[in-house]
């Protein structure tokens, strides 16, 4: 089932080479992919194309896996895979939203504008069954505003 995505279309204050490492550097990005308040960590893999990363997000007495699963990186653009896992990487949706779609395609463009860069981001979910598509049509503004935050935090 398809649905529409949400497109992020912006310029960013970061210049080209420093927003592209945000993206395409393990450190680099786990300090801004989850909530704030999280502690981020490697369980496993590399940023790389074809590449695989696991992550771990822990805040307070709670944490939660995912995986980044790359399927383009070149200077220009940016493909990649993210699921809710298990600490060995297997996925299993999120725990406590079982509607929300258990793989997100993001697809990213970038692009030198003087000093700045402009990004321009599609994300949607990945072969989503009736529920998962039905939750991402209701919730989609509430899910494009929590990407633009993240596109802030950059």
């Amino acid at each position: 089932m398809q649905v529409d995505p949400v497109i992020l279309d912006k310029t960013v204050e970061r210049n080209y080479a420093d927003f592209w490492q945000q993206w395409t550097q393990t450190e680099t990005l786990l300090r801004w992919l989850g909530p704030p308040q999280a502690q981020m960590s490697v369980i496993s893999g590399s940023i790389g194309p074809n590449g695989t990363l696991v992550f771990k997000q822990s805040f307070s007495n709670q944490h939660q896996c995912g995986k980044i699963e790359f399927l383009k990186l070149e200077q220009s653009t940016v493909e990649y895979v993210q699921s809710i896992t298990n600490e060995h990487g297997d996925t299993i949706g999120h725990p406590q939203v079982p509607a929300f779609p258990k793989r997100m395609l993001t697809q990213l463009q970038f692009e030198p504008v003087d000093n700045k860069t402009r990004v321009k981001m599609i994300w949607q979910p990945m072969d989503p069954n009736p529920d998962e598509a039905e939750f991402f049509f209701n919730y989609k503004q509430i899910m494009q505003d929590g990407l633009q935050q993240v596109m802030d935090r950059l």
